[in-house]
Parts: structure tokens; C-alpha cells; sequence
């Protein structure tokens, strides 16, 4: 199995796209680099505050 990582336009979209290739078995929209968390006020949402992070698809595939 091997994985590869891709970034740009609508996440979601591309995660679509890449779930109906043949071989691929496990795409998933997240982050990278960056900062997880600002340190904002506690009950502020974690999701709300990456920082610096690019945005993209993983993707596991059968070569």
C-alpha cells in the first residue's frame, strides 16, 4: 500500500474524485504543517483556529 498526498481547489471535491480511481481504497480530506492550535480562548473550536496550515487529500492506494 502506498500513500500519496495532493492540495488544491475544494477538498472535498478532490476527495470525491480521488475515491473513484481504481486501486485507491482510503482518501481523506486534512492538514499540514502549521500550527494545530492559535491558543485561543478554550471553548473556542479547534478546527477554527490552524494556523499557517495547507490544506489537502491523502489518498492510500494499490499501485
Amino acid at each position: 500500500m502506498e500513500e500519496t498526498y495532493f492540495a488544491g481547489g475544494c477538498l472535498w471535491g478532490a476527495q470525491e474524485f480521488l475515491r473513484h480511481l481504481p486501486g485507491v481504497v482510503q482518501p481523506k480530506t486534512g492538514r499540514a504543517n502549521g500550527s494545530d492550535y492559535a491558543g485561543n480562548s478554550a471553548g473556542a473550536s479547534k478546527l477554527a483556529h490552524h494556523v499557517d496550515c495547507s490544506r489537502g487529500v491523502s489518498a492510500r492506494f494499490k499501485p
